[in-house]
């Protein structure tokens, strides 16, 4: 959350699946209208436009599906090509703040293809998990890990380089 004249800016990342363009200001027709002067309301429509436009361009989901695709049996990730049947499985290990969103952008792009995944995400980020097919969202504590987190985290770290080196190992 942010200040902006003494008037609160709240900040809200939106449901990716609405139709709607994404809008992280929920009340920025309030802070532009508190502007005193036309000119006052002018200058904080283009402010708040701006902050929009930045917000987007670093969400973490749209970042994702920017960088990576699938086109014909291949994976795509920026300039380096996988062809995806040499893979037995697919799975999706990670944490943090933006791992949800995240999460939500690879099954958008890989969807069935993933075999299984776990992210820790924050208590409060855990909210939304519905429709990661595959990807669990686990709640974890940020910055420093919980118990809960290790326990759950612990195996897909250990298992993971034994999962992926028998599996394609032209890959490594």
């Amino acid at each position: 959350m942010a200040r902006i004249s003494g008037v609160t800016l709240i900040i809200s990342l939106r449901n990716p699946k609405q139709e709607r363009p994404q809008m992280y200001i929920k009340n920025a027709a309030e802070l532009i209208e508190n502007g005193e002067t036309e000119a006052a309301r002018r200058a904080r429509r283009l402010s708040l436009e701006a902050v929009e436009a930045a917000l987007a361009a670093v969400e973490p989901g749209r970042l994702i599906k920017s960088k990576l695709s699938v086109r014909g049996g291949q994976l795509f990730v920026q300039d380096i090509s996988l062809e995806l049947a040499r893979f037995r499985r697919i799975l999706v290990i990670g944490g943090g703040k933006a791992g949800g969103p995240m999460a939500r952008a690879l099954d958008s792009v890989l969807g069935d293809r993933i075999t299984a995944g776990i992210i820790n995400v924050p208590d409060s980020k855990t909210s939304g998990g519905d429709g990661l097919g595959k990807i669990k969202l686990h709640r974890a504590t940020h910055p420093l890990p919980s118990r809960a987190g290790i326990i759950v985290f612990r195996p897909a770290i250990w298992h993971t380089p034994r999962l992926c080196w028998p599996m394609h190992k032209q890959a490594w």
